[in-house]
């Protein structure tokens, strides 16, 4: 039998020539493109469709100097087209932000004939339905979907593509030194009684960091423990109600925006990260806490976690419930050596989702390999979703029963 191998091989003298069209210039997309061009293994040259709103700005994304302005006015068009021609592969950030915009440059690369790769997130609705004009453009088996999250491969096949291949995608971040974010493990206090949650994230509905803190109220921990949230909103006040009714050992700290050192400071001394959010399609901050190796204990509305950057019951833990919330944290606020034990997982699971990794799966997906991977990046997402959602489910309570009978 051959031996199977997750490194990139067979291409090393073939440079693809790629062109990327996004609705607006997402780094957590670009990167994983530039690593493979910064390599000279593709060509990169990529469109935006308008500039970055406001809400991106606030965060520090900037649109890169060589990004071109996709528009209708016809040297535009002519400068796209004669890019798609001579493009070896097409790949398109979603396809319906803007419609009339994406559904063109949809037709004219099935027009001339052009490998299309859509990454997409899914949809925040649920019941999205393509026309059928859509579904004739896009429904073909030499479309290939990078699917971002859990759930968004099951969202386009619900939505009338059932044809397309789906491979598992995420965002990612350049972290400048990983190493010296790991290290932060070492520093982290061993006294068991103080441990520090740590969240980050708007104080809005959407986050929904109220149900933390209601259930911190629940928590039998005869320990001090604190949590901290990066992040403002208009909940702030409401938390901070909340947290007048917590016990003695308990406290909540409001740190309001932070600076991306503060959030350093932050992260590394942290015993345990949670995401309690009731939607979030990825989530770059998960990537972020993962990456510092903290256990975490993340809602299954946030889509980075199940299939992607959680393995529940090794780096941490996805919940359905507030009570199952609790019971995760409490499970690893009292246990110090299962906190290490995710981390342990946490480094393993932050290299397979790294820029280094994800860019080195896309490139053999590029290059044609027929290499299955077993897990992470770029794994071929089976077509029966609902068997592969129950497969997760039953996983999770295997995982529920075998921690629950350490504690008996």
């Amino acid at each position: 039998m051959k031996k199977r191998t997750d490194e990139p091989r067979g291409h090393e003298n073939k440079r693809h020539r790629v062109l990327l069209l996004m609705p607006f210039a997402n780094p957590h997309l670009l990167s994983i493109f530039r690593e493979l061009h910064d390599r000279r293994q593709i060509e990169l040259s990529f469109y935006v469709c308008r500039d970055l709103p406001q809400h991106r700005l606030a965060l520090g994304w900037t649109t890169p100097h060589d990004a071109r302005f996709f528009g209708w006015r016809l040297r535009i068009l002519k400068d796209f087209i004669s890019e798609c021609r001579n493009s070896d592969h097409v790949v398109f950030l979603g396809v319906l932000d803007p419609k009339l915009v994406m559904f063109f440059a949809v037709l004219a690369c099935r027009i001339l004939g052009k490998k299309i790769w859509i990454a997409s997130e899914g949809f925040k609705k649920s019941g999205v339905k393509f026309p059928l004009f859509v579904r004739l453009l896009l429904n073909v088996r030499s479309l290939s979907i990078l699917a971002i999250g859990d759930r968004s491969s099951d969202d386009y096949r619900a939505a009338g593509l059932d044809r397309p291949q789906y491979y598992r995608f995420g965002f990612a971040e350049h972290y400048d030194d990983d190493s010296t974010m790991a290290d932060g493990l070492s520093s982290r206090s061993n006294d068991f009684r103080s441990v520090r949650i740590f969240g980050v994230g708007q104080l809005n509905d959407r986050k929904n960091f109220e149900s933390v803190v209601k259930q911190l109220c629940s928590i039998n921990s005869v320990g001090r423990v604190e949590m901290r949230i990066c992040g403002d909103g208009p909940n702030a006040a409401t938390l901070r109600e909340l947290a007048k009714q917590l016990p003695e050992n308990v406290t909540v700290t409001l740190l309001g925006n932070c600076e991306a050192s503060r959030l350093d400071e932050e992260f590394r001394a942290a015993d345990l990260f949670v995401m309690p959010s009731r939607y979030d399609g990825w989530g770059v901050v998960l990537n972020q806490a993962v990456e510092y190796r903290l256990p975490c204990v993340v809602s299954s509305g946030v889509r980075a976690a199940r299939g992607h950057l959680i393995e529940h019951g090794k780096n941490g833990f996805i919940y359905d419930s507030d009570e199952e919330m609790a019971r995760h944290l409490e499970t690893l606020i009292d246990d110090e050596s299962l906190r290490n034990r995710c981390s342990e997982e946490a480094a393993r699971i932050a290299k397979l989702w790294s820029i280094r990794s994800i860019a080195d799966r896309l490139l053999q997906r590029f290059s044609g390999c027929s290499v299955e991977f077993g897990t992470g990046p770029l794994q071929l997402i089976c077509r029966n979703f609902t068997d592969r959602v129950q497969t997760h489910k039953n996983q999770q309570q295997i995982a529920d029963k075998r921690n629950a009978r350490l504690f008996e």
